[in-house]
């Protein structure tokens, strides 16, 4: 778990730290929730018809994290806004 921890304080130090343009790309975003999908389409396909409650407990249990992780990242993206802005004017 150190590598997460690790990979969490530099994301936030781009994100407070950083210029306007240092945060993190779309894929550090959804990459969590793409995995998460991907791995849905194979159990669908691996195990044919899924039932309603299964398939919906499925889904939140692989694609959840991963959702939850870009709501996460997406709101420290835009509470960080206004500081990164203000630095990139502070260099013009």
């Amino acid at each position: 778990m150190r590598w997460f921890f690790a990979y969490h304080r530099r994301l936030m130090d781009r994100l407070y730290h950083g210029n306007l343009f240092s945060g993190p790309d779309k894929l550090e975003h959804m990459a969590p929730f793409l995995v998460g999908m991907g791995l849905v389409i194979v159990v669908a396909y691996l195990f044919g018809p899924i039932g309603k409650p299964v398939r919906i407990w499925l889904v939140a249990a692989l694609c959840g994290p991963g959702a939850i992780w870009f709501v996460y990242v997406l709101f420290h993206e835009l509470r960080s806004l206004p500081g990164r802005y203000r630095r990139h004017r502070e260099l013009e």
